[in-house]
Order: structure tokens, then sequence, then C-alpha cells
């Protein structure tokens, strides 16, 4: 069912829940909330499960140890900004302003998860939300929560996106439209 969610209120309840599951392991959460955000239309539950899925990727990353730091956004996309490709036959020099001024563009909510575990093999990160793909040890992961993390926020008109290096972690980005837009 939709909800009018309140996206700070639920990171907060989501590290809450896992605080059990992190005791004895020397990890903490460094959150930094924008208070002014709006709010989303979604399914509080589905939202809930995207961020306990990342939330415990970061933990088994850093194997025991380090930091997740959540933070919270509005940003402002244009339809532009989410696919910037040009057809085949523009000229280089072509000026986009004129057309990029039809484009309408909306508000969204960005979450960050950051960890700082041992991130993502570059030959890896193109097969991280591919069914059943997992670095983890046999019976440790299914290789199925990005990929339906990625479909439950995709059907609410968002994205994630990843940036990693190895050895250096890994960001974990839920873009979602505001409920209320531009």
């Amino acid at each position: 069912a939709l909800q009018d969610v309140d996206v700070n209120r639920v990171v907060k309840d989501s590290t809450q829940l896992l605080l059990p599951q992190f005791s004895g392991s020397v990890i903490s959460f460094d959150m930094k909330f924008d208070q002014g955000i709006q709010h989303i239309l979604m399914d509080e539950g589905m939202l809930q499960q995207v961020l306990l899925n990342l939330f415990l990727n970061a933990k088994d990353a850093m194997e025991g140890g380090g930091i997740i730091r959540v933070e919270t956004s509005e940003i402002v996309l244009s339809e532009q900004d989410k696919s910037s490709r040009r057809r085949k036959d523009d000229t280089l020099n072509k000026d986009f302003s004129a057309v990029r001024s039809h484009i309408p563009e909306r508000a969204y909510i960005k979450i960050s998860v950051t960890d700082t575990g041992k991130g993502i093999a570059q030959s890896d990160i193109d097969k991280i939300f591919d069914p059943f793909f997992t670095t983890k040890d046999q019976g440790k992961g299914t290789g199925l929560g990005l990929t339906l993390s990625l479909g439950i926020i995709q059907a609410y008109g968002g994205d994630i996106k990843v940036k990693s290096e190895l050895g250096k972690g890994t960001t974990f980005e839920v873009i979602l439209p505001c409920s209320r837009n531009l």
C-alpha cells in the first residue's frame, strides 16, 4: 500500500532494528539527515527491506568493524540528467539548453549508504544487481538482495547507483521521487 513516507524516520527505525545483530561488532552508524526533505510515496516496509539489505551488505563487507555512513538529501534531476545520451546524428557542438528547458525537473530524495569495507572489484560491479550473483561464501548469501532491492526501487520510479573502489569501501545511492514534485 502506498504511504506518505518520512525517509529520515524509516532510516532511523531501520538502524534500530539492526542493533541486536550488530552487537559485539565494532560497527557504528554515522547519520546525517537533511531535516527539510520532502516525503516520498511508497510502501514503507519495502523501503525498510531495501535499507536493511544495504546495511547488512555493508556489515558483511567490513568483516566486523567499520563505519556505515547514512545520509539523506533532496536533489533535483531533469530527464536530461537521468539519460543524457545524444542521438547519433547530433552535431558535437549543438547547444542543448533550449531543448533542456522543456524537460520537467523533478525533486528526488537521495539516501546514501557508505561503508568503510573492502569495496567491490571493478570486474564485479556490473554484475552485483544480477540475480544469484554473490561474492559471499557458499551458504552465506543468495545473491538476490540487491536484485530485489533494485526491483523495488525501480517499481517506485527510482534507481540505485553504486560507487566502489577495492580497499576503499562502497557507496550505494537510493534515489526516489518526492511525493510532491516541482
